[in-house]
Parts: structure tokens; sequence; C-alpha cells
């Protein structure tokens, strides 16, 4: 009893444990800048600024949901969403709109989609990889208890 309570309370340690769940942060991180950039919308300008912006963000709620549970469209969708802000940043960075430089403007328009594409590719290439499937510790605990009755 003592050893599978034991086992339980063990952190997973794999390479790509928490992964997911970091793609979903990131995912959901987006999404609520996208909220304020509608929030900001309403405030300045008018109703149908904020309505984009608020269907994008609603949209990348749908897509950070789809991506943690492993769907294939999800990933593509989350790679397409930030190829094309990499796209807008380099685009920006070439017309010199807005001030491109600083510690802000690169982590949310190159790090944090940078972050995301390479999140969705390597959980696509572990998935797709062929790997055992990690063995279920109940099994392996009712086999050494009946081999020791």
């Amino acid at each position: 009893m003592n050893v599978a309570l034991q086992h339980r309370s063990q952190p997973d340690l794999r390479p790509e444990a928490g992964r997911k769940e970091l793609l979903f942060v990131l995912l959901c991180t987006q999404a609520g800048i996208s909220l304020l950039e509608a929030l900001i919308a309403l405030i300045l300008h008018s109703l149908a600024p904020m309505a984009l912006s608020l269907l994008f963000s609603v949209l990348l709620l749908g897509v950070a949901t789809g991506a943690v549970r492993g769907q294939r469209w999800a990933r593509l969708a989350a790679t397409g969403y930030e190829s094309l802000l990499l796209l807008g940043a380099g685009v920006r960075l070439l017309l010199r709109h807005g001030s491109p430089s600083g510690l802000t403007w690169l982590l949310v328009d190159l790090a944090l989609p940078l972050a995301v594409i390479w999140l969705c590719w390597t959980l696509r290439v572990r998935r797709s990889a062929a790997t055992p499937a990690p063995a279920q510790p109940e099994r392996a605990l009712t086999a050494r208890s009946a081999s020791l009755a």
C-alpha cells in the first residue's frame, strides 16, 4: 500500500511531460492579449475592430483546448496563426511602423510565437514516433502482490 502511495507522489520526469500544458498556457496568454486589444479597440475606435479581436481570442481558446487534447487540426491552426504573427512582426520591422525595439516587442511578437510553433512540432513528432507505452503501475503492483501471496 505504501509503495502505491509513494509511486503516485513522485513527479513525472519525462522530457515531454508538461509540454501540452505549457502550450495551453502560451495560447491562453495570446488570447488574453487579444482580449486586451479588443478592449482598447472598443475604447478608442468602434465596434467592428473589437468584434474581430474578440472573435480571434475565442477561436484561439478553442485552438488551445484542441491542442491540449492532441488534435491535429488545432496544432496546425496554432502553427498557422503563429506564422501569421511572425510575418506581421517581420513586416512591422521592415516598415518601421511603431517601435520594434524593446523587450516587450521581442517577447510578444517573436519569442512567444516561436515557442508555440516549437511546442506544436515537438509534440507532433514525439506523438508520431513509435515509442512504447509507459508501464501502468497498478498492473505491476498487482502482479508483484500476487507473486508474494
